[in-house]
């Protein structure tokens, strides 16, 4: 996936793949977008980790995610359908949101950062609503119980790492979207 973010190929490849369903999931737009070598590239969790992000955050330029970056995020996401849907291939949206809360002993309880969470869920929602000016309501889920991050999630807590409900949730959706379309 790094390889297909710096080079470029990750449209092409999935293409190539020809799948029957994309399934598109923004949580990680979480990272930074930095401009360098002349394209865009995401300052994931792993590049940060290595000699490649730390050249990247010396050399490069941070792209500011302001009204003009959702304006660039809506034409590419445009660009981006376009491309996967012109074959035989749906594309589905886990509509995922930042959890303000976390499973407990004592039931749930808020995260701290509650103002951190809610400006990322603000920008999630406006990339949402981009993609649904490009996609039917139908090709969207949108998980109906109360989100929870999980204290105990493989990855670490995180308003991002959710409770097992919810990933057991997204899978059935997946699958009944499947069959309606194979239907």
């Amino acid at each position: 996936m790094i390889g297909h973010d710096l080079e470029k190929t990750g449209i092409e490849s999935l293409i190539q793949r020809n799948p029957d369903i994309v399934v598109i999931d923004l949580i990680d737009e979480r990272f930074q977008v930095y401009e360098y070598s002349g394209t865009l590239v995401t300052l994931s969790a792993r590049i940060a980790k290595e000699q490649l992000g730390m050249e990247i955050r010396q050399k490069g330029r941070l792209f500011r995610r302001n009204e003009a970056f959702c304006k660039y995020f809506s034409q590419c996401a445009e660009l981006i359908l376009r491309r996967i849907c012109g074959g035989n291939t749906k594309v589905l949206v886990n509509e995922a949101y930042w959890a303000e809360y976390h499973a407990s002993d004592d039931g749930t309880k808020s995260y701290d950062d509650l103002g951190n969470i809610r400006r990322n869920n603000e920008r999630l929602r406006q990339y949402y609503n981009s993609l649904r000016t490009f996609l039917p309501r139908k090709n969207f889920i949108r998980y109906d119980g109360q989100l929870l991050g999980d204290p105990m999630h493989k990855w670490g807590e995180s308003p991002f790492h959710y409770t097992a409900s919810y990933y057991q949730y997204i899978a059935r959706k997946i699958i009944e979207f499947g069959e309606e379309q194979c239907a």
